[in-house]
């Protein structure tokens, strides 16, 4: 009975389309027409699923290779959207990879003229979400962007100060730290910078340099514009303890109390 429900369950995932089937056209092209040969042979850049590469003038750079991964249109939470993911690099774009990156199904990459977006080990873009890079974006180690978010260092349209006639640029870096979280349906505009390991609550706005203004690391902020919500607080990424609280609170409705402190783990 039991290998029978286990049979099943993996029919209706194909079925049902829970699978992300390896793009093997978009995988050849990709890798060919942004690496060097002597780098694409390996495929490092592994696309999943409905890809649309709107443009690829510009290249894809990885930290090394073996060793480096770039995936494109990968299904990481199995509940969100099935949809195209796009990609787009414009003339003298540069995208960095440093390690393995996952650049989830529905999302959209778009990289523009001589800008470089940097994104490092174990960074996330999640389903629906958007990079909008048109100067200079860095995704920081082991930092996730859930879905339906968009992060933009370009304003769009100039607009003057009728008293001064004053204009300010359209381009601000955006810089976000080390193991930082960015909840779902969160807009990241340009000049925001944030400092390692923070929290960010689903639907901010993100629009300061967090980082001058003093924002500590293990902080939780949120609102529109996101503010200090607390401190001395940290996402759990060890799958073994994450495994073992679900297995906790199944059977519990009192607080998990971990006796050692989180700080010291990662």
């Amino acid at each position: 009975m039991d290998l029978m429900k286990k049979i099943l369950s993996h029919v209706d995932w194909y079925v049902m389309g829970g699978k992300r089937w390896l793009n093997i056209i978009k995988t050849v092209y990709i890798n060919f027409r942004c690496l060097p040969f002597r780098q694409a042979v390996y495929f490092p850049i592994r696309c999943y699923g409905a890809m649309r590469f709107r443009q690829l003038a510009g290249k894809i750079v990885l930290s090394k290779v073996p060793g480096s991964w770039l995936k494109i249109g990968v299904d990481n939470v199995g509940y969100r959207t099935k949809g195209t993911t796009t990609f787009t690099l414009l003339r003298g774009a540069i995208m960095f990879v440093d390690g393995t990156v996952s650049i989830c199904q529905g999302a959209s990459i778009f990289v523009g003229v001589d800008a470089k977006l940097t994104m490092k080990e174990f960074s996330t873009l999640g389903d629906d979400s958007e990079i909008i890079c048109k100067k200079r974006i860095t995704v920081g180690v082991s930092t996730r962007i859930a879905w339906q978010c968009q992060v933009t260092d370009y304003a769009s349209h100039f607009v003057v100060d009728c008293k001064t006639g004053r204009v300010n640029t359209l381009y601000r870096e955006v810089e976000l730290g080390n193991y930082c979280w960015i909840g779902n349906r969160t807009t990241i505009q340009p000049g925001t910078r944030l400092p390692d390991r923070i929290i960010v609550a689903s639907n901010s706005l993100l629009n300061k340099d967090y980082i001058s203004l003093g924002l500590q690391p293990y902080s939780l902020i949120g609102g529109q514009p996101a503010k200090l919500l607390r401190q001395e607080v940290k996402r759990i990424y060890d799958k073994q303890k994450e495994a073992e609280l679900m297995s906790w609170f199944v059977h519990n409705n009192a607080t998990y109390v971990i006796i050692n402190n989180p700080q010291d783990q990662d």
